[in-house]
């Protein structure tokens, strides 16, 4: 694969994470038309197009280009039970060979292919001399096979300007194909993560809680930006990702429609403090990642000597233990911490303050010059006013009073009450 598509390759993997997988497509169908024959770009772009017609299509020709790609034929195969295509047809196509027709031949059809085929013939002898389009034509890409509908509209949609820009490569200069797959193992679309060090366990960066398997597999990055208390992102060989933290779970403040939670500002401080700019040890359970793509990890400080980041937010009270099954390695270490917390009454396990009661402040009685009797009954608009100035009068008196709108006089707020009155 040429290195020049390697930065478009990744804003489309980035797209696709975010949820933009329009956008993706975009980016990997103008790649395809400059490079035909690049094997992980189209096995990309069938986890974005719009069915699964199309995506067997894009699996198709990555097996055309590596056949030995074990990664496409376990995906095609479970699109295939779907309905689209047969193991057999796929494999068929893979090789190049035309799906099998009926045996049944209507001689009334037969004919006429015949004489189109022999005027055909005749063509072919006459434009001898346009020998040169003719070889333009066979070194042209191979046709679109039948379920290819959709497929070309993909590509031909317009798209990012290609940067450098740069002409289509000639036939002669695409290298051959090899059978080994430029892929990652898996067929999701997040990048492959640094791989640990050659000859390096978790046991060399320190001694594990014993929740932990001393074989667990982990990364190494920097922390770029804290989210909220149980949120970070993370630099792990260049590329960022968005890490939440196993076992706990700290109260909200970012949750869109929710109100902040009590203490949840305390616990992003704490994060804060605990991680920002500092390199961390990402530990993995058993799961990759949760339904938002987040990685889901055990995150320690520098090395396995620095704080166990989810354990202390538990143990100081700024955090909740919290199962989410099948990442539970640690769910009775947490639980004991949470326990100590309690018991100490630390964070969110303080009492929470009774709020005084102040004594209801004595109102002047109606009299003396007062518009109206702030203490009640309740006075509305329709019946207990003449005129909008006595109903002004009423709601300013209440305000000097430190009462505010007390009856509700001023429905839209801008500071006239009652203004449907004469």
């Amino acid at each position: 694969m040429s290195s020049q598509y390697e930065p478009l390759i990744q804003q489309a993997l980035t797209e696709a994470k975010r949820g933009n997988k329009r956008g993706a497509k975009k980016i990997l169908a103008q790649i395809i038309k400059q490079e035909s024959q690049n094997a992980r770009v189209w096995y990309l772009l069938s986890q974005v197009v719009e069915n699964e017609e199309q995506a067997i299509y894009c699996l198709q020709r990555v097996l055309r280009i590596q056949p030995d790609n074990a990664q496409a034929k376990e995906r095609l195969e479970r699109l295939s039970k779907h309905g689209f295509t047969t193991p057999t047809a796929a494999a068929e196509t893979q090789k190049g060979i035309a799906p099998k027709r009926s045996k049944r031949t209507n001689s009334k059809v037969f004919l006429p292919w015949v004489i189109g085929f022999l005027i055909v013939c005749l063509l072919c002898v006459c434009g001898v001399v346009g020998m040169a389009g003719v070889s333009r034509f066979v070194t042209a890409p191979p046709p679109q096979l039948s379920n290819e509908t959709g497929i070309s509209q993909v590509i031909d949609q317009p798209t990012l300007e290609l940067a450098p820009a740069a002409a289509a490569p000639k036939p002669t200069e695409v290298p051959p194909p090899t059978p080994t797959s430029s892929l990652a193992p898996t067929d999701t679309l997040l990048p492959s993560l640094t791989p640990m060090p050659t000859g390096q366990s978790l046991s060399d960066l320190g001694n594990p809680p014993t929740c932990i398997p001393p074989n667990a597999r982990f990364e190494i990055g920097f922390v770029t930006r804290v989210i909220d208390g149980d949120t970070i992102e993370v630099e792990i060989d260049g590329q960022n990702y968005t890490v939440r933290y196993i076992g706990m779970d700290t109260p909200e403040t970012k949750k869109p429609g929710e109100p902040v939670q009590y203490f949840g500002p305390e616990a992003d401080a704490k994060n804060r403090e605990l991680v920002e700019g500092k390199k961390v040890v990402l530990v993995k359970d058993v799961s990759e990642t949760d339904r938002f793509d987040r990685l889901l990890r055990y995150v320690f400080v520098g090395n396995l000597h620095g704080a166990f980041v989810n354990y202390e937010l538990v143990k100081q009270g700024f955090a909740k233990a919290k199962s989410y099954p099948p990442d539970k390695a640690c769910n009775s270490y947490f639980q004991q911490a949470q326990q100590a917390a309690q018991q100490a009454a630390l964070g969110i396990w303080k009492p929470t303050p009774i709020p005084s009661i102040t004594p209801i402040m004595q109102l002047p009685a109606r009299g003396g010059g007062a518009p109206c009797d702030c203490s009640g009954p309740d006075l509305n608009c329709t019946g207990d006013f003449k005129t909008q100035a006595q109903a002004q009068a009423c709601f300013n008196y209440c305000k000097s009073l430190g009462l505010g709108d007390i009856f509700g006089l001023d429905k839209d707020g801008d500071g006239r009450a009652c203004e449907d009155l004469p």
